[in-house]
């Protein structure tokens, strides 16, 4: 960047004219480097697609590179080992103008699974599924369905590998043999009447648990397929609901019906003993808009008697979905503080087998949001983010007496997740001098110390190349006497005691604020929601 200081929370973006300015009063010692331009963040490489290798050894995941002339995004993968971090990185695929995403580990570990569009074409746009050995060789395609395949996931007892396949009015389940994967026949799994939205694999892989609506309406998805694309507002739409598929019989047993309300964010306890979801009411005006989250209710069922329980009746409130303990004996729930509308969030938790049981609130002396990310394996802790000033941390909730206790100080924007099979914790981070990237601990007791944190990729090594200005966060009494904060970014090469010019740039609302990034450095770049 050039030689203004900026402080801000949002801006419009910057003119090339400014850009022009700002560069040409730089100090001469900057130019090892170069100035950094509203381009350079446009055209900067994003991580995901992580996913854990079964012996917790390797960690997959997708470089997406944008092409800013093209308008589009290039997309392959890459493994890295989680003990020897980024030097042992090595590239999977190498496709120029198609892309694999979603990559999943065999259950030996010895090979990749992920969806690809390489064979497509304007006939055929669809994904299909490839397998490629992580100790070389080409991928191979083990799917050729009509419509394409979505979501895939392998079976915990890693016997099959199931998928969604067919266009979305159309779609159902299908398996694979793990052990047969490039040469065995697929085997459906469902003939629903109506397709298959979504589902979710129990951990001892006996069944699946998935949503579909009660009835579709193919001529108006045939109108849309020949872009007749009139679109209604607050359209009717059927609803949908909950059913079991038992794997072993492929008998299916329906578990919500009705009316009343339509199903959706499905979980479940590890031992499969209870199901947690979302029941939205089934009126227009209250799904398939954008405030649809604060509608919707907390939902309980026993999976061996089929009864279901209504955990909430909350008018116009926010939920999360239903996160279980460990042992599954507590259900958490993310909510607004006493229930009350547009207040920071709090988690509730109460037993899970006890019909009727009060929930008890965790974090009400704690003046910010707070959430369910993960719980300790012995269910006493919740860990979760909170946006903290123009930072994102992870802070612990007891769940004994529901205090809160910082666990992280990264000066940066900190995203951690627990990958569900092995444990593994992953953590995304970002500052104002690197894009995200990757990272783990061996656990959360590591979290702490960054020095513990190995890091996994470098995705974007040009900015090394960059001349960056120092960013800090500021804070300063309101005229109504709260604090304010903000982001206060100093002029690459600046000099205590100068005078230098100052933007100063406001952000549009209280729910929203810069963070501790390298797109901070450029105005106009993104604004970030803290939470």
């Amino acid at each position: 960047m050039g030689n203004l200081p900026l402080f801000f929370n949002w801006s419009p973006p910057m003119t090339s004219l400014r850009m022009l300015v700002m560069a040409s009063i730089l100090p001469s010692a900057v130019w090892a480097q170069r100035p950094m331009t509203f381009l350079d963040v446009q055209q900067t490489k994003t991580i995901s697609g992580a996913a854990v290798s079964p012996d917790r050894t390797r960690l997959l995941y997708t470089i997406s590179v944008p092409d800013w002339k093209e308008a589009k995004r290039q997309t392959d993968i890459y493994m890295v080992s989680l003990a020897q971090g980024v030097g042992s990185t090595r590239q999977l695929t190498f496709s120029r103008d198609k892309s694999e995403n979603n990559p999943r580990w065999t259950p030996d570990g010895a090979s990749v699974v992920f969806s690809s569009n390489r064979d497509s074409s304007a006939a055929t746009p669809w994904n299909q599924l490839y397998v490629i050995r992580t100790d070389g060789g080409e991928a191979r395609r083990i799917t050729d369905a009509k419509g394409g395949v979505a979501d895939f996931a392998f079976t915990r007892d890693g016997k099959w590998l199931v998928y969604g396949a067919g266009k979305p009015e159309d779609r159902q389940l299908w398996a694979l043999p793990a052990a047969g994967l490039d040469s065995a026949q697929p085997k459906q799994l469902t003939r629903h009447s109506t397709p298959v939205r979504s589902w979710s694999l129990t951990r001892d892989g006996s069944r699946i648990y998935f949503i579909a609506p009660d009835t579709v309406d193919k001529d108006n998805a045939a109108r849309r397929e020949k872009k007749f694309t009139v679109n209604i507002r607050n359209e009717e739409q059927p609803v949908e609901h909950l059913w079991a598929l038992d794997l072993g019989t492929l008998e299916e047993k329906r578990l919500t019906s009705g009316s009343e309300y339509t199903v959706s964010n499905v979980s479940m306890s590890r031992d499969g003993k209870w199901v947690g979801f979302r029941g939205t009411p089934n009126d227009r005006y209250k799904r398939n808009v954008t405030e649809t989250s604060i509608y919707g209710d907390a939902y309980l069922l026993e999976t061996a008697t089929g009864h279901i329980e209504r955990l909430t009746t909350n008018a116009e409130l926010g939920e999360s979905p239903v996160e279980f303990s460990p042992d599954g004996a507590m259900i958490a729930i993310s909510a607004p503080n006493d229930w009350t509308y547009f207040r920071d969030n709090k988690i509730w938790v109460r037993p899970t087998a006890t019909p009727g049981a009060a929930w008890r609130k965790l974090g009400g002396g704690y003046d910010s949001d707070l959430n369910v990310g993960w719980w300790s394996d012995d269910g006493k802790t919740i860990y979760c983010l909170d946006g903290i000033k123009s930072t994102n941390q992870v802070v612990a909730v007891s769940v004994e007496n529901g205090e809160v206790r910082r666990i992280t100080d990264a000066k940066g924007t900190l995203f951690v997740e627990q990958d569900d099979a092995t444990g593994t914790l992953i953590l995304v981070y970002g500052d104002p001098a690197t894009p995200n990237e990757y990272f783990t601990v061996a656990s959360a007791a590591d979290l702490a110390n960054q020095g513990a944190w190995r890091r996994l990729t470098n995705a974007n090594p040009q900015t090394a190349q960059l001349a960056l200005g120092a960013a800090e966060e500021v804070s300063w009494k309101s005229k109504d006497g709260k604090t304010v904060g903000g982001v206060l970014v100093k002029p690459v090469g600046y000099q205590q005691g100068r005078r230098y010019p100052l933007i100063v740039q406001i952000h549009g609302g209280p729910a929203a604020a810069d963070q501790l990034l390298l797109e901070s450095i450029v105005p106009g770049s993104r604004v970030v929601e803290c939470r």
